[in-house]
């Protein structure tokens, strides 16, 4: 009777450790589910930053990319006033050269009789010379001034 009593209780003693085991397992298994959920979460979110990340890098390159045309398209408009600039002062040139040949002609061939007539000539020849340089100075100036607002829309494209 005492060693039925006794292989009783060690059998309880036995089920209740296995029970103890099972509910130790159990948890474990709960607790690997739980950090294996939490793993997937920090992968999916680092996914995404990674998108993320490289999507504002495609748009930085693009804005880089548009700030470029933008200063190359201001050099273009810089050189093409340069060359305006150079091609009116060439004129101004050629037609100040051609007046003072014919106001030459003009003085030798009508002698000394008409002097006050070539010298009023020559006046209205530079007064016009200089009405045509100061129309090529606004010219240039506001070619100058167009190049420099496109160099600051091409510096506020790339900032």
């Amino acid at each position: 009777e005492a060693a039925a009593a006794r292989k009783a209780r060690e059998a309880a003693a036995a089920r209740a450790r296995a029970a103890a085991e099972q509910e130790q397992a159990a948890r474990a298994e709960a607790a690997a589910a739980a950090n294996l959920e939490k793993l997937r979460a920090e992968a999916a979110a680092a996914t995404e930053k990674m998108k993320r990340a490289q999507a504002e890098a495609a748009a930085a390159a693009r804005k880089a990319e548009r700030a470029q045309a933008a200063a190359v398209a201001a050099a273009a408009a810089a050189a093409a006033a340069q060359q305006a600039a150079a091609a009116g002062e060439r004129e101004y040139q050629r037609q100040h050269q051609k007046q003072r040949q014919q106001q030459q002609q003009q003085a030798e061939a009508g002698g000394a009789g008409t002097r006050a007539e070539a010298d009023e000539a020559e006046a209205r020849a530079h007064r016009e010379q200089a009405a045509r340089a100061q129309a090529e100075k606004e010219v240039r100036a506001r070619a100058k001034a167009r190049a420099q607002a496109e160099t600051e829309a091409a510096a506020a494209a790339a900032a």
